[in-house]
């Protein structure tokens, strides 16, 4: 399946024959960010109306909704499925797990807007990038390991 966000809203969804399976509706604001599931069957979006929405692709509709505090602009689900990395406010990282929908863990950037996120193939760190750097988080340890 292929997933595309939108300015509007909305978030469209294709099949791999390129057929229109759906628009989801459900954000405020502009969708900024979406995160695909390891296991393909859902996948996680970001919008500048600070929620974070699980998604069910084939019935097309919302299943689970985080409020935040700060607006969203970038998603990275775990390689073991267990747990999402958000950007809010671009220099927040947030890390809730997807069972509960809590938050288990925060890292302040404060440096530079953050515009993307990235777990290594383990998950024991956590890269985030923007304006040419990149900061890194041992996730094991819960601390930030350094700064590309």
């Amino acid at each position: 399946m292929i997933a595309a966000a939108s300015t509007d809203g909305t978030i469209r969804v294709w099949n791999e024959s390129y057929q229109c399976l759906g628009i989801l509706r459900g954000h405020k604001e502009s969708v900024e960010t979406l995160a695909w599931a390891p296991d393909s069957t859902k996948f996680v979006s970001g919008s500048k109306d600070k929620q974070i929405k699980f998604w069910d692709p084939v019935a097309c509709e919302c299943k689970h909704t985080i409020n935040t505090d700060q607006p969203v602009s970038a998603l990275a689900w775990s390689s073991n499925g267990t747990s999402i990395a958000a950007v809010l406010g671009n220099k927040t990282v947030k890390i809730y797990n997807v069972y509960s929908l809590k938050c288990v863990e925060t890292f302040d950037q404060g440096k530079s807007p953050l515009k993307s996120l990235a777990w290594s193939y383990d998950n024991s760190k956590l890269a985030a990038g923007g304006n040419g750097e990149i900061t890194v988080w041992d996730m094991v340890k819960s601390k930030e390991i350094g700064t590309l």
